[in-house]
């Protein structure tokens, strides 16, 4: 027993010598410290502070717990209370509490996530996010504001660069405290600048049950012919 827990306290020391020998820097802002990134990943530290701490779990494991920023290649971020990142067999991130997810579509909110780095594909659960529709769409039909839809569900599923599968919630194009309308489903399928698939939803007005359908098509592209369900619209 001593042999082994002697061993495994090499393995680990190693890691952390290993990472702190192969973990490269790069210039930040003038006046910020340096950028760490994670050896042979697309991910690096935004932020370096004495309120985070750093450890090897194993050789193609690492944490990083507290007010952790990570940028995940060229367009995409997520900050989270605690950040661990998996190098093998799959180069993979999970992240919980206060989880942030944004890229140049918008944002997405969660108490976790488990992201597949490489595919760009995730699982948020408890989660809530924001993008935007495209800048072809008739911004007539949003009241003269940004084009985007609001969802949220127990789960969200990011299945692809531009497709979202939400479990147990619901969605809207009236991004405001309380939505002039929203629909409430057990699972939507979202295709941004395409269509919106909803089974089992209850259309609400000002948050009262008005309809129950147990299937629509929802169109949401970028051109005005799109058959389905209406884009819901208001006025003065």
């Amino acid at each position: 027993m001593a042999i082994r827990f002697f061993l495994s306290c090499l393995l680990v020391f190693s890691s952390v010598a290993a990472f702190a020998q192969t973990a490269q820097t790069a210039p930040g802002a003038p006046g910020a410290p340096p950028v760490i990134t994670v050896p042979n990943t697309p991910i690096s530290l935004i932020n370096q502070s004495d309120s985070w701490r750093f450890e090897v779990i194993s050789a193609d494991h690492y944490r990083w717990i507290g007010q952790v920023e990570m940028q995940v290649g060229p367009q995409m971020k997520f900050s989270a209370d605690q950040i661990d990142v998996f190098t093998a067999p799959n180069l993979r991130l999970v992240a919980s509490g206060n989880v942030v997810f944004t890229n140049p579509e918008g944002r997405i909110s969660a108490e976790s996530v488990e992201f597949n780095v490489v595919e760009g594909t995730g699982v948020f659960e408890q989660a809530a996010g924001i993008m935007t529709l495209g800048a072809n769409v008739d911004r007539s039909l949003f009241a003269g504001q940004d084009p985007e839809v609001y969802f949220y569900g127990q789960r969200i599923e990011k299945v692809s660069q531009r497709s979202y599968r939400v479990t147990r919630g619901g969605f809207t194009t009236c991004v405001q405290p309380t939505p002039r309308w929203e629909v409430t489903s057990g699972s939507v399928v979202l295709n941004l600048n395409d269509y919106a698939i909803a089974r089992n939803m209850v259309l609400r007005v000002k948050g009262v049950p008005l309809m129950y359908l147990p299937l629509i098509y929802y169109p949401i592209k970028s051109d005005e012919r799109a058959t389905g369900f209406l884009l819901p619209t208001y006025g003065n």
